[in-house]
């Protein structure tokens, strides 16, 4: 007889929930582990740094697209080496010439703030439409192209498809 009570009591509770699912199960915390090995630091040490940029501006001196980028990166933030924004846009300009987005979009920005060098919003317009059809995304270089004239932006827009056109050469 207390075995019929239990199973109804369960009948009555189960139809009571209209069939919904069962939330997932929760996993258990995970036990904290006291340990007294050091946690590894996520910085560089400025040694570190130096060896770096040692080694990245010579690839960027080999001519090295990608390393231009990261070379000027480090040029224009001091990182492992002193400042040097004149050289850092130099860099940017070789990787953006050789084709290289990342270095289109720093040069297009460089253009677009008269950073280094005059500002000028049809050659960052220039530049930031070719990073930008390769997939580079930058919202404040957007929002400047979206402020230009009708004819700068025409004249941007030849700009790069005479980039283009002597790329394919």
């Amino acid at each position: 007889m207390k075995a019929a009570l239990v199973l109804a009591v369960l009948a009555l509770l189960l139809s009571a929930c209209d069939k919904k699912e069962a939330p997932p199960p929760v996993a258990p915390p995970v036990p904290k582990v006291q340990s007294s090995a050091p946690v590894p630091s996520t910085t560089m040490s400025n040694d570190d740094k130096a060896k770096a940029a040692e080694w990245t501006g010579k690839a960027a001196e080999a001519g090295l697209p990608e390393a231009e980028v990261e070379y000027g990166v480090m040029l224009f933030k001091g990182e492992g080496i002193a400042v040097d924004e004149q050289r850092a846009a130099k860099f940017f300009r070789l990787s953006a010439e050789a084709g290289n987005p990342v270095g289109q979009n720093r040069l297009a920005r460089l253009y677009a703030n008269g950073v280094v060098v005059e500002a000028d919003p049809v050659q960052a317009a220039k530049w930031h439409l070719l990073a930008r059809e390769a997939g580079v995304s930058d919202f404040d270089l957007d929002l400047a192209l979206a402020k230009l004239s009708k004819d700068q932006r025409a004249a941007a827009e030849r700009a790069a498809d005479n980039w283009r056109e002597g790329m394919s050469d």
